[in-house]
């Protein structure tokens, strides 16, 4: 799953705020919310999402830009799991596009791919759509420094969408399929309403509203299944959100997201000071998975570890030190401090949260970090430790069971030949399988079957031996060998010893494949003992 990519960095929010508030008004106009104002309670029928400020919509722009994006190659889908039917269908509907455009479609996408892997190059179409304007015209702001550097590179496919859009008759599609995106919104609804009331009760506070920021679920189901894209404009978070089997699987980024809008506030009160931590910085610089946006700003790696650490007591995972390590490792150096903070707020119960960060925040410094580095170290040498481990174990299993698979080929082979009477052959196969595993049970008695054959009776009796001493072997194998040995010693008319081995037989339970009958049967045809 795809995590939170900022477009703008907290510095930059909090340097451009009126600016790109002002942008956004004529870029992405966002629906009002209805509600009380202000230091108002709100009315007891109000909904959640008009409480805390979220809207739910099903957006054209996205639909387009993601329909054009399929036609141009897009073919991205998650592992085992097949494209939902919306895209299935859209695809088929778009299948007789131009050729002239679908070709210059393609082009374009295969011109911009860039190094990034096909599960991620999706992101940067989508903060495209966001930044355009409505259909038809679909114009990018001519304002560059509110547009991304990744959406800088594909600027120009913004005229494609509006051709797209005209040429592929969208405005006659897109009602085909508005009611699927709609009632996507509405069941993610009470998934994201279980969120916020959850972090809600972790925070102590109840439903409000954070300022002016609002967040905004989009379905995207021309997108791979399970991906889940979150952007935000200023103070305006975007969740787009793919396909899903599960609604529970996007829980996660959800939380992750509506986070954000309770904490970003929080830590940019604090912007000068933690702004001068640049320690912070250089640590999460000096980590090898370091993601991209956490490079240049003291405050997202800030905000990114308070959130992952809420995440983590609130859904704690499987194995969370090897969690906390890696979280570490991609630059959320402050993970481990925060996490511990935590814990002494849920013991202390009196303080909401936003009041207990005022000085969690302030207290963020270099001894933040202290013994954090050597101890991480020592946490990734335990864990490299285990996995190898782990992966020597597994590595025997699978050498278990190919040398398993390999001496059934080669007793299955042996059968083979003693049924076509290569006795020579099957001798030659089976005293190799003994040589690879000598405790074979089946091996011995096929060879006495092979003796048998071959008249050499007393070599039969040996292996049948070793054959019902092998606790390995099935019971009706371990029957059928200590039967054959009986009728060996009787002919030599050890009739005492013979009758043993009858009664032996007779012992196993189970299904025997005629072994207990001839036991029977071999006993009635002894000499009555003296």
């Amino acid at each position: 799953m795809l995590r939170r990519l900022a477009l703008l960095n907290p510095a930059q929010r909090i340097d451009r705020s009126v600016l790109v508030c002002l942008s956004l008004l004529l870029i992405c106009p966002v629906t009002v919310v209805k509600g009380q104002s202000q230091g108002t309670d709100p009315a007891p029928e109000a909904k959640l999402e008009d409480l805390v400020n979220i809207d739910f919509r099903a957006d054209l722009r996205l639909f387009t830009v993601m329909a054009a994006l399929n036609v141009a190659g897009f073919d991205y889908e998650q592992p085992n799991q097949e494209m939902s039917p919306v895209r299935q269908a859209v695809r088929l509907a778009l299948k007789d596009l131009e050729p002239s455009l679908s070709s210059r479609l393609a082009a374009f996408y295969q011109s911009h791919l860039g190094v990034q892997a096909e599960a991620r190059r999706q992101i940067v179409y989508t903060s495209l759509a966001l930044l355009i304007t409505d259909a038809p015209s679909f114009l990018l702001t001519e304002e560059e420094d509110i547009i991304p550097n990744d959406v800088l590179k594909i600027r120009s496919f913004a005229p494609l969408v509006e051709e797209f859009y005209r040429v592929a008759q969208i405005e006659t599609l897109w009602p085909r399929f508005r009611d699927s995106y709609q009632a996507e919104s509405l069941a993610y609804r009470p998934v994201l309403e279980k969120v916020i009331e959850d972090i809600l009760k972790y925070f102590r506070i109840g439903p409000r509203r954070v300022l002016d920021r609002q967040i905004i679920l989009i379905p995207n189901l021309l997108n791979a299944k399970d991906l889940v894209n979150a952007r935000n404009l200023d103070h305006t978070y975007y969740i787009v959100v793919g396909p899903t089997d599960e609604l529970e699987n996007n829980y996660s980024s959800l939380q992750h997201e509506y986070l954000h809008v309770l904490i970003d506030p929080l830590v940019e009160k604090f912007s000068t000071q933690l702004s001068s931590r640049k320690r912070i910085l250089k640590l999460a610089h000096a980590q090898p998975e370091l993601k991209g946006e956490y490079r240049d700003s003291v405050l997202l790696v800030v905000i990114e570890s308070l959130i992952e650490s809420i995440g983590l007591r609130l859904r704690p995972p499987s194995d969370l030190t090897a969690q906390i390590l890696r979280l570490f490792r991609e630059g959320n150096v402050l993970v481990p401090f925060f996490y511990r903070e935590l814990v002494s707020y849920e013991e202390g119960r009196m303080l909401s949260f936003p009041t207990y960060a005022e000085f969690l925040l302030q207290s963020v410094g270099e001894d933040s970090l202290k013994d954090d580095i050597e101890r991480m170290d020592v946490i990734e040498a335990k864990i490299q430790e285990r996995d190898r481990q782990e992966a020597e174990k597994q590595l025997q299993a699978r050498q278990k069971v190919e040398r398993k698979n390999l001496f059934s080929s080669m007793l299955s082979e042996a059968g083979q030949l003693i049924s076509n009477q290569e006795f020579e052959a099957a001798s030659q196969k089976l005293e190799q399988l003994l040589a690879e595993d000598p405790g074979n049970g089946n091996a011995y008695f096929y060879l006495g079957q092979v003796a048998d054959q071959l008249d050499e009776h007393q070599r039969a009796f040996e292996y049948y031996q070793h054959a019902a001493e092998a606790t390995s072997n099935l019971p009706w194998i371990r029957a059928w060998s200590l039967v054959r040995m009986g009728k060996f010693l009787a002919f030599q008319e050890q009739f005492a010893q013979a009758r043993r081995r009858f009664e032996e037989a007779l012992t196993f339970e189970g299904e025997l494949q005629g072994a207990r009958v001839r036991a029977e049967q071999a006993i009635k045809e002894l000499p009555r003992p003296e």
